[in-house]
């Protein structure tokens, strides 16, 4: 099973970060995603105003202890 068939289990946040995490955005988004990873806190605020759901998960993904491990072992389940 490929992971974009397995997206739909994930909320708008963990999908970005999905996406982001594992190359699946178009230039674009590649471009959005490297502004928002190179980005000051006061810059992701104003980042925010125009991508709310990517910005959150950014921030989800930086800052909150093992949230990208458990998106990955619900993504993966079949992983030891």
């Amino acid at each position: 099973m490929n992971i974009y068939s397995r997206l739909s289990k994930f909320n708008s946040h963990e999908q970005a970060v999905i996406k982001w995490q594992y190359n699946l955005n178009g230039s674009f988004y590649t471009a959005l995603w490297k502004a928002i990873s190179m980005a000051d806190d006061k810059n992701l605020d104003k980042l925010s105003a125009g991508f709310p759901i990517e910005v959150e998960g950014y921030r989800l993904y930086t800052r909150q202890h093992g949230w990208w491990e458990s998106v990955q072992d619900r993504l993966f389940p079949e992983r030891p």
